[in-house]
């Protein structure tokens, strides 16, 4: 499954790496591409092991807040 995430509080290129690497640490989390211009992330995931609730809730806890 294919979902663009939102996010608020990216400022810099280590904001993203940083959000990247708290992505890709959700076991499921197939692929992520995370845009600073954009402010949001592309993550590819597989819904059997995984939710995208789980997913922006680590994004939460690493310091970034996801829009809804």
């Amino acid at each position: 499954m294919e979902h663009r995430i939102n996010i608020q509080g990216m400022s810099c290129g280590g904001c993203t790496a940083a959000v990247e690497r708290t992505i890709v640490a959700v076991q499921g989390v197939e692929k992520v591409a995370v845009s600073l211009a954009d402010q949001a992330a592309q993550v590819v995931f597989d819904p059997a092991v995984t939710t995208l609730a789980t997913i922006e809730a680590a994004i939460e806890a690493a310091g970034y807040d996801v829009v809804r």
